[in-house]
């Protein structure tokens, strides 16, 4: 992927990787530990069950292709079998067996790239080997130390649903449900009141969501974080939404303290990699520039500026707002985010072990800062405009029209579980009796979409 015209640069350096590893092949120390990644993923899935759907899915398939169908055990069996075999030797002759000979460049681009053939063969002649096979000694853990062990103030057991409500002594609560029907498989929230409304530059917020997925962990870079953590199965994603920060995961059983781990880095060091905002900035400032052109995002702004009043706010992210950005303030904003553990709730569901649960909760959520600062959900006070509005537009782009109709009503009372359920059963009956109608009826249209949302917050 080639951002920032930087063409020649980037060829040079997939060149240099191809016949790096062609020349000196790739390191034992990667090679171990794609292996193990792919073991735990063999071994992870052997534990689940499978769905009805795959079977049928599997013996369909045998029927009409005759592809075999494989016992569940004797698959993974094999799998585990032919990995362990494989060898560094056999995967480095087998990567110069699929590149030797002509090869093939081919380059997409919005924009005239003027490479000639002549000019890539004199990239491709001049790029030097790149040696992958040096064996670079890599941390084995994101954490150097763990943690002392932080007491279980109240477990309670709630009587209708079996849930353990935990109360740690820094003040974060944590609810766990042991599901047995979910095996192997255990899933996390970990929540806390206040998003996008709270914070006063959002599309700086939009940036920082961003920036905490890139890949580091804590003083970890990408590369390094993912040698780490591929090898295990589990996966981990903080993300600001409009009235809330939470982070979302989802892990083996035996991976849940890897995931814990994870959680207790990026939580207590949530920093953001001034690699991974330099690359942010080009791919994004890219992607702004294409995105601008096309109809549907110039249509969606105009209707978003008069929708809502022009409010900054509303607005998707643009090229300045990420010129104006800088990594001192964004990382204000994340540390901002995690300074307080007592303002997140947690929740653990699926192939629990209560006990064993509970004891590495007390190790690395009960050990999350803490301080005096509660939080709440802002109202930002935007508002959409009032009465009756019409938009319409002709980009010259299409032979269809497309039409969209937004009703809102903010005077809307009785919020309530019941009443978001009937709601979402009333979008589900209005498409279908627009379907029937409009399509099926009258040929009218190809294609239809109900969509909305019943809020509460956060006014």
């Amino acid at each position: 992927d080639i951002v920032d015209k930087q063409n020649e640069q980037s060829l040079s350096k997939i060149f240099s990787a191809i016949k790096g590893v062609n020349k000196y092949g790739f390191s034992n120390n990667d090679f171990e530990t794609v292996k193990k990644e792919l073991l735990q993923a063999n071994h992870t899935d052997s534990l689940r069950e499978e769905s009805q759907e795959k079977q049928l899915g599997d013996i369909l398939s045998y029927i009409k292709s005759g592809n075999i169908r494989q016992d569940k055990k004797q698959k993974h069996a094999l799998i585990q079998r032919y990995l362990n075999e494989i060898s560094l030797n056999e995967v480095n002759a087998e990567f110069k067996k699929i590149t030797q000979g002509d090869y093939f460049v081919e380059v997409i681009s919005q924009e005239p790239i003027k490479f000639t053939q002549k000019q890539i063969d004199k990239i491709n002649k001049k790029s030097k080997a790149y040696n992958f096979s040096k064996d670079i000694q890599a941390a084995t853990s994101l954490m150097d130390k763990i943690p002392p062990k932080q007491a279980i103030v109240a477990d309670t057991v709630l009587p209708d649903n079996e849930i353990h409500k935990i109360t740690l002594a820094n003040g974060v609560t944590v609810f766990l449900k042991d599901i047995k029907t979910t095996k192997n498989k255990i899933n996390l929230l970990g929540v806390k009141k206040g998003g996008l409304t709270n914070l006063p530059d959002v599309q700086q917020a939009k940036i920082v969501n961003a920036l905490l997925n890139a890949g580091n962990i804590g003083k970890f870079e990408k590369y390094e974080a993912q040698k780490i953590t591929k090898q295990y199965s589990y996966g981990l994603n903080a993300t600001i939404n409009s009235f809330s920060t939470l982070f979302t995961g989802q892990s083996s059983q035996e991976d849940l303290e890897k995931m814990l781990q994870e959680l207790f880095v990026r939580f207590t060091q949530p920093v953001l990699s001034p690699t991974e905002w330099e690359i942010y900035q080009k791919e994004m400032k890219s992607d702004i520039a294409k995105r601008n052109q096309t109809a549907e995002y110039r249509f969606s702004k105009e209707f978003s500026e008069i929708f809502y009043n022009h409010n900054k706010r509303a607005m998707s992210l643009e090229i300045e707002d990420i010129d104006n950005a800088s990594l001192k303030n964004l990382q204000k904003t994340a540390n901002d985010l995690f300074a307080n553990g007592e303002n997140y709730s947690f929740i653990l569901a699926g192939d629990l072990d209560i006990e064993k649960t509970k004891n590495l909760l007390s190790i690395y959520l009960a050990n999350l800062p803490k301080n005096n600062q509660k939080d709440s959900i802002l109202d930002d006070k935007m508002r959409s405009v009032s009465g009756k509005k019409e938009l319409i537009r002709d980009y010259g782009d299409s032979d269809k029209s497309e039409v969209t109709l937004l009703y809102r009503n903010n005077d809307l009372q009785d919020y309530s579980i019941e009443n978001h359920y009937a709601f979402n059963a009333m979008k589900n009956i209005l498409q279908e009796e627009l379907m029937e109608k409009i399509r099926e009826e009258d040929s009218k249209i190809y294609s239809i979409y109900v969509g909305g949302s019943f809020a509460k917050l956060p006014y």
